[in-house]
């Protein structure tokens, strides 16, 4: 997770299968430029979506725009059965989320 002192980040998972597919029209940089747009005039620091590691014509693209593939960080998911049946104590229920 980014802390305080790295800012805030945009997370552009939504755009993601569409950049592929439109990688070779030339809309996904422009949909790319977009989400740079969005990014700065929410005083983001950084723009962040996610790459399959076999999706090497992607990853390419990506390297040419200037982003940087961080091969360190690996997604995390609560799914399914573990997110059903994770128990969510008292404690984060006076929180006051929704349920």
């Amino acid at each position: 997770m980014a802390g305080v002192a790295e800012g805030t980040s945009v997370w552009n998972t939504p755009l993601s299968p569409r950049i592929f597919f439109d990688r070779s029209t030339g809309k996904s940089y422009a949909k790319v430029k977009c989400c740079v747009k969005q990014s700065r005039e929410t005083g983001s620091r950084r723009l962040c979506w996610e790459v399959l590691d076999w999706n090497t014509k992607a990853i390419s693209f990506y390297d040419r725009l200037g982003a940087q593939i961080k091969t360190s960080w690996r997604c995390v998911r609560l799914e399914g059965d573990a997110l059903r049946d994770f128990e969510v104590s008292e404690e984060v229920q006076a929180l006051g989320l929704p349920p």
